[in-house]
């Protein structure tokens, strides 16, 4: 593509725009599905130069064919190897991932370094007032 041009012929489709708003609304039977543009256009806090996919229903990622592997719901709930996360929750990873040592691991938190004193750790909090209770899962590499 010459992009300074707007020259495209080996895509299948091609939209540019110099004036903000531009998206695209997809739809199947009159049925609106979603957009797929600017973010300033289609989602709340968005700009003209961010890019964003908004879904009208669940928005849903596939693996393997059509095999569902994240969805995020309506109420902003992510569900990794579930197509209905629970409402109770924010997060849920479904399934079972490799076993280390005869243990099965859903979720991994590696230390960015192996330099002493630096780790990885869950920091779990909850506010009422001025009252905040703090609770701190995690391990430090020793020297």
């Amino acid at each position: 593509c010459d992009w300074s041009s707007d020259v495209c012929s080996s895509d299948l489709s091609y939209f540019n725009s110099t004036a903000a708003g531009i998206y695209l609304q997809i739809a199947n039977n009159g049925t609106n599905l979603g957009y797929i543009g600017d973010g300033g256009s289609l989602v709340s806090g968005g700009g003209n130069t961010d890019f964003a996919i908004r879904s009208q229903a669940a928005l849903k990622f596939s693996t393997n064919g059509n095999a569902t592997a994240v969805t995020i719901d309506t109420s902003q709930n992510v569900g990794i190897g579930t197509t209905s996360p629970a409402a109770y929750t924010k997060l849920q990873v479904s399934g079972t991932a490799g076993a280390q040592t005869g243990a099965n691991q859903q979720i991994v938190i590696a230390a960015p370094t192996t330099t002493a004193g630096q780790g990885a750790g869950i920091r779990f909090t909850a506010t009422s007032g001025s009252n905040e209770a703090v609770a701190v899962v995690g391990v430090v590499n020793e020297a």
